[in-house]
């Protein structure tokens, strides 16, 4: 079988657009459902590998090197201390997997917007009216926390849908597509992120805003000048930041106050540290996925009774590279070190040769927005979540989007 021989007919925009909606809110809320979520997430989008034509799993190098990760979960179960518990949620993985790439190859952009600024839309609607609120610790104030019990989570909801709406309102679509799409997203996702008060979520969609404005302008440049401007960028922004380093400007700290955030960003570099001590006990090929933060398994009740999670569940390390590591080792490490690089390099090149569209700037503002939350984030490292089902589409998404300008450069050719 040739790869990327064939082409991939999406689902009507209405039954796309509500796919992807529903689909955003199971994302959002099955942990506190759990199973039925889940099966009807598998309904939406299993049965299109059979009603739908052509197949939809056709092989291609994007979907062998993402299908490649949760296979490694999987075969991790070998050497996990919790061998079943590895096996079925490596098991998840990779039915979650399987189904963004059915996502990516069959929605096309105007639907998987507008479902995704729907599907937001209602998540945050809900967190309001939840009327759930926690006192941040460091602050004292209010922050919103919804039934996730995660400012973060909200935060990374609102980011979403900040993105969505901007992507929805700047680029071409119709008044119809702003007024009922674009500016309801913008207006929940903008009040959800400020009474969130999630600094990573700040950080982050203000991260993507100037580095979609700044990638729009070097795309006006001439062709030959693309990479070159792209790379003094780089250095640049590398070197203030080694001038602020070595003068001992102390530009991290003031960034943290004006947040309000400590030093040890409420944790989190004690937790960074835990995490690659225990990472360096099996480094080739960690604990097995998904098995280290165990009930019982003394790492995790150790860091669990310092931070007081009484609960034992929805923690990690805060770092999406060092729970790689823990969980899958170098070996993890490195592939997925690779499927995020491959797909930021793709991304750029994407905006760099083909321009500034809805496609394009939104892919690429995801890439860039996942980029930044690894940091403090464990987004994609779920079996399902929002992280998951956005990330592990882009890849996909970005190849289908060259093959076809390809085709059509061709025929213009022609």
């Amino acid at each position: 079988m040739t790869f990327f021989a064939l082409d991939f007919k999406p689902l009507p925009p209405l039954i796309g657009t509500g796919f992807v909606a529903l689909s955003t809110l199971i994302m959002a809320y099955s942990i506190l459902v759990e199973v039925l979520p889940i099966l009807v997430f598998y309904a939406l989008w299993l049965p299109l590998l059979i009603l739908r034509r052509p197949f939809l799993l056709t092989p291609s190098p994007d979907l062998l090197l993402l299908l490649s990760l949760p296979l490694l979960c999987c075969f991790s179960a070998f050497w996990s201390d919790y061998f079943v518990k590895t096996l079925y949620h490596g098991v998840q993985f990779a039915s979650m997997i399987v189904c963004t790439i059915i996502i990516a190859r069959s929605v096309d952009i105007d639907s998987l917007l507008k479902g995704l600024a729907l599907g937001v839309t209602l998540v945050l609607a809900i967190s309001l009216a939840s009327g759930n609120y926690a006192t941040d610790y460091f602050t004292g104030r209010q922050i919103l926390v919804g039934y996730f019990g995660s400012k973060n989570i909200v935060g990374f909801f609102a980011s979403v849908g900040v993105l969505t709406g901007l992507v929805l309102l700047l680029c071409k679509a119709s008044l119809k597509t702003k007024l009922f799409f674009a500016l309801p997203a913008l207006a929940i996702s903008g009040t959800s992120l400020a009474l969130s008060h999630s600094a990573s979520s700040y950080i982050a969609i203000a991260t993507v805003i100037a580095g979609l404005a700044l990638l729009a302008c070097i795309q006006k440049l001439p062709r030959i000048f693309h990479w070159p401007a792209l790379f003094a960028l780089l250095c640049a922004a590398l070197s203030a930041l080694s001038f602020a380093i070595g003068f001992d400007l102390d530009a991290l700290g003031g960034t943290l106050n004006i947040l309000n955030r400590d030093p040890t960003l409420t944790g989190r570099t004690f937790l960074w540290a835990q995490g690659i001590e225990n990472a360096l006990v099996h480094p080739l090929l960690g604990h097995g996925y998904r098995a280290f933060w165990v009930p019982g398994h003394n790492p995790a009740e150790y860091l669990w009774e310092a931070f007081y999670i009484t609960a034992k569940t929805g923690f990690h390390f805060h770092n999406f590279f060092i729970q790689a590591f823990v969980d899958l080792g170098a070996a993890g490490l490195a592939l997925i070190t690779l499927i995020i690089l491959t797909t930021a390099f793709i991304a750029l090149r994407t905006v760099l040769r083909y321009g500034m569209n809805r496609e394009t700037a939104f892919l690429a503002g995801l890439t860039l927005m996942f980029l930044i939350r690894t940091i403090v984030e464990v987004d994609m490292w779920g079996p399902f979540g929002m992280g998951s089902m956005l990330f592990y589409m882009i890849l996909p998404r970005l190849s289908l989007y060259a093959r076809r300008k390809k085709r059509f450069e061709a025929s213009e050719a022609n």
